[in-house]
């Protein structure tokens, strides 16, 4: 097994900012016991920020909290998405970035009760198979 672990459950969520900006959530669990979470800011299809709370650089003072550059270099971050909205900064105003917070805190709630449900539907089919035995 590789050091990072065998992924057990992960999705991504990608939302369109403008027409050359995204902005990816993504949801990961290893065989870890706490599940990690990135957002990843791509302008014009290239990587410009990741943010993540992955435990690879304990060396951060804010591990396991911390953004990657497009340069390679590492920076703290305080794990909220307010700050890292803030830093790719595509918003004219706080009501403006309140609406997509509340918007992206909506289609991720939506997004992991669809994945709950296909857990409980899979649990459902193998429960079925056994008692089939």
């Amino acid at each position: 097994m590789s050091k990072r672990g065998r992924f057990r459950f992960s999705f991504s969520i990608p939302t369109t900012l403008t027409k050359s900006e995204t902005l990816i959530f993504a949801y990961y669990r290893t065989e870890r016991k706490d599940p990690q979470t990135a957002l990843v800011y791509v302008v014009d299809g290239t990587q410009q920020y990741l943010w993540d709370n992955a435990p690879h650089h304990p060396s951060v003072e804010t591990h396991p909290y911390h953004r990657h550059y497009p340069d390679g270099s590492l920076q703290p971050w305080d794990g909220t998405l307010d700050s890292a909205l803030s830093e790719i900064g595509p918003f004219t105003d706080q009501e403006e970035k309140r609406i997509y917070i509340i918007n992206l805190a909506f289609i991720l709630q939506v997004a992991i009760w669809r994945a709950v449900e296909k857990l409980i539907e899979a649990f459902q089919h193998l429960i079925s198979f056994k008692k089939g035995q």
